[in-house]
């Protein structure tokens, strides 16, 4: 008597997915598997915060930084500030434009201040806008002093409105210094001139920290609490009782947060990458 066939499993049907998408999985792994390592490698490299770096200067701005002592200001002072809103307060970004704005704002008392935030109209500002009002106001900037630039739901639609508003304004050869993050630096320039805003352009970008700067104020200045202002510091290489330097970490503390400045540096190339991508589709700069 022939053998019979062995009868399928009634649980086959359900299994024949699963090895599909198992296979799949296997093959995507093995098609991201070279970018997954190498974006590992780039982590232990200054690769990240180069890259970081090349955004927040574009190649068409002049670099200016927050605590700059005055003979390294810039020959012509800028005749305007524009301020770019970041995320909600409180935010580590909106917290740092603000800073670096007032700041800018405090070294030129002459240029005026726009923040480019959506509100219904720029005399009525919306809670986010009333909020970097109250924030600029507490580091020393009049609120008679900003003015709202309220139009715009992204960059392109906000640098639309500023070249409109800011280019009859500025006299010829006179700069507008732009705050905003590094990272953002480079799309926004690229869509002021597509905007047709023709003036130079000073960049400020609003680094978290000076460590994170490749272009840092000199480290002999600093911030003064009671007025301040840049003044002149002499910082001893060491402490009178601290048995360790302050100029040599340990290298633990070193190797790791140099290896979690750059995943941030590195979250931020992909998301401004997607940013960049979809504009350029879209041809707004």
């Amino acid at each position: 008597m022939p053998a019979r066939p062995p009868s399928k499993s009634p649980l086959t049907p359900l299994l024949r997915p699963l090895a599909w998408a198992w296979h799949l999985l296997q093959y995507i792994c093995l098609l991201l598997g070279p970018f997954a390592l190498t974006a590992l490698i780039l982590q232990f490299t200054p690769v990240p915060l180069v890259l970081l770096s090349r955004l927040a200067n574009p190649p068409t701005t002049s670099p200016w930084r927050a605590g700059q002592p005055q003979d390294l200001a810039p020959a012509e002072p800028p005749g305007a500030i524009l301020l770019f809103a970041g995320s909600g307060i409180p935010g580590e970004s909106s917290l740092n434009r603000i800073w670096h704005a007032a700041d800018a704002a405090r070294a030129f008392p002459e240029a005026r201040v726009f923040l480019s935030i959506p509100s219904p109209a720029p005399d009525q500002p919306s809670p986010a806008a009333a909020a970097y009002l109250r924030e600029l106001a507490l580091r020393g900037v009049d609120p008679q002093r900003v003015t709202l630039l309220p139009a715009g739901g992204n960059t392109y639609q906000q640098c639309g409105e500023a070249a409109q508003v800011l280019s009859p304004l500025l006299p010829s050869g006179t700069a507008l210094l732009v705050v905003t993050s590094p990272e953002h630096m480079y799309r926004s320039v690229a869509c002021l001139r597509a905007r047709g805003f023709a003036p130079p352009i000073l960049a400020c970008p609003a680094y978290s920290k000076s460590l994170d700067d490749p272009h840092p104020a000199p480290p002999e200045w600093a911030i003064s609490p009671a007025t301040l202002e840049p003044v002149l510091v002499e910082t001893p290489a060491s402490l009178p009782d601290d048995p360790v330097p302050a100029n040599s970490l340990p290298a633990r503390s070193t190797f790791f947060d140099q290896f979690r400045e750059n995943l941030d540096a590195s979250r931020k190339l992909l998301d401004e990458a997607c940013a960049l991508a979809a504009y350029r589709f879209r041809s707004w700069m």
